[in-house]
């Protein structure tokens, strides 16, 4: 009996010591608001990262009740509707873009800044913008009152870029009539497991990048970028749908730009990611 009594203290020696190795080398759980926490944190230095955004929303979906709107965030809203009430023309309904985005930057949460901003991107001609604000609102609120009203709004969206898109491939309308309205367009242009290819139209320009899909030994955050631009436009073409470009160097890399895809020559076709979609 001593023997067993000696080798049952041993053994719970034992287990204590690895017990408490193991709770000092394994980090303590993160709860979803911490991790709202973090993530609100992270928007702040890239406010023009729309997969964040969309990460965030999924987030507070589960967490009830949603932290209060900070009063910074209240107040770029209420100026933001101040704005929007006084402008007159596309270029003046710019402060209050200005004034949602940073909404929806202090509390990226709130799918009722989503809303307003969409509302006022589009009065200002920012199509693919409104496109992205009016899919994060129903995202976050799918069964709203008003959601049928908004899906009805990106129907109405998408065929007005088509027409955009129509009229300046005719000459009708200057390119930069088309480029303003999809600024911040996003095209899925395929990949791997590892890695996805993109292209953006970011300030009148094409950018393509990728994606790293694989986890990135920390400390690096995840997602890693590749730049490949710039873009000009090249010389127009009598059959084309769109807006062509080629990249510098390399004239015969030749993009066509519509509103639901981006046409590369001997390239399978990059696909619009849309807000709703």
């Amino acid at each position: 009996m001593k023997h067993l009594s000696h080798l049952f203290v041993a053994a719970s020696i034992f287990l204590a010591f690895y017990a408490n190795a193991f709770a000092q080398t394994t980090e303590p759980l993160v709860s979803p608001r911490e991790q709202l926490n973090q993530l609100v944190n992270e928007l702040s230095s890239r406010p023009n990262d729309y997969e964040l955004r969309i990460k965030i929303i999924k987030l507070a979906r589960d967490i009830h009740p949603l932290p209060a709107i900070p009063v910074e965030a209240r107040r770029a809203g209420e100026r933001g509707y101040f704005n929007d009430k006084h402008a007159l023309t596309a270029a003046e309904e710019q402060g209050a873009v200005e004034e949602y985005t940073l909404a929806t930057t202090l509390a990226p949460w709130s799918a009722q800044d989503y809303y307003n901003l969409g509302h006022v991107q589009r009065k200002a001609g920012l199509l693919a913008a409104a496109d992205k604000s009016f899919g994060i609102f129903l995202l976050s609120r799918p069964n709203a009152e008003d959601a049928k009203a908004v899906e009805e709004q990106l129907i109405s969206i998408e065929e007005e870029e088509e027409v955009l898109t129509k009229r300046a491939a005719e000459g009708k309308d200057p390119p930069e009539t088309l480029l303003d309205a999809l600024n911040g367009a996003s095209y899925d242009c395929g990949g791997s497991q590892d890695y996805k290819s993109r292209i953006n139209i970011r300030n009148r320009d094409l950018d393509e990048y990728t994606v790293d899909l694989r986890p990135p030994p920390p400390p690096a955050p995840p997602g890693q970028f590749r730049d490949a631009g710039p873009f000009t436009a090249a010389e127009a073409s009598n059959d084309r749908r769109g807006l062509s470009f080629y990249m510098h160097g390399h004239t015969n890399r030749v993009f066509t730009v519509s509103p639901n895809q981006i046409e590369r020559r001997a390239l399978q076709p990059c696909v619009r990611i849309r807000g709703y979609k």
